[in-house]
């Protein structure tokens, strides 16, 4: 079966703003484990995988070792006191596109 994974990103390092800090942002999705198997999501996810950890490029084929990607079903936002109160829709995020041009960098 499919499991359920959540990842969190912060977003104050650098900034001299405690990680747990309730004033840091703090973005958590959740959703469903699925395993890749298209080739181009496969080739873009080794490209990934072996530019950050160059070592596994070089893993036995016996490993059995394969990629997934997040299925994200939830977004929350923390970005104050008082809990997750910052739900983002998994369309809007998806079709999200950043303008660099007007990005401020702290």
């Amino acid at each position: 079966g499919k499991q359920w994974y959540q990842r969190r990103v912060r977003g104050c390092e650098g900034q001299g703003i405690d990680n747990d800090s309730p004033t840091c942002p703090y973005v958590a999705l959740s959703g469903q484990m699925a395993e890749v198997v298209d080739e181009d999501e496969i080739a873009y996810a080794k490209g990934g995988m072996f530019q950050r950890h160059p070592i596994t490029a070089f893993w036995p084929p016996a490993h059995g070792f394969r990629f997934y990607k997040l299925v994200i079903q939830n977004i929350l936002v923390l970005d104050y006191y008082g809990g997750a109160h910052k739900h983002v829709s998994v369309e809007d995020y998806l079709a999200y596109k950043p303008s660099w041009d007007n990005m401020t960098v702290f």
